[in-house]
């Protein structure tokens, strides 16, 4: 295997800023710039958070929630969006645990 890193410009952290401003509730998300021995002037961007925590709700990005099947992301579908946000219920409108969805 072999790491290749990009360019990191000021125009490539506004773009990680602004992507991370789209998710909500608002996560602590440590950027990391790390330079590539091999490559001078590219680097590998990291990103290191706290996972999500069993019982929250999930986490949206721009207004919109999403789940993993298999190795794909998917938009929630509004049914089972409905209850999420009532604090007492886990269940979608389609019967599922949405904590399992995501």
């Amino acid at each position: 295997m072999k790491i290749i890193g990009q360019e990191v410009t000021d125009k490539t952290q506004q773009e990680i800023a602004q992507a991370l401003a789209g998710l909500e509730p608002a996560l602590d998300v440590r950027v990391a710039y790390v330079d590539v021995p091999e490559r001078p002037g590219y680097q590998v961007i990291t990103m290191h958070f706290d996972g999500w925590v069993w019982g929250e709700r999930p986490h949206t990005f721009h207004g919109c929630p999403y789940y993993k099947v298999e190795s794909t992301t998917k938009v929630m579908p509004q049914i089972c969006t409905m209850n999420i946000s009532a604090p007492t219920s886990h269940r979608c409108m389609c019967g599922n645990d949405w904590r399992l969805m995501v």
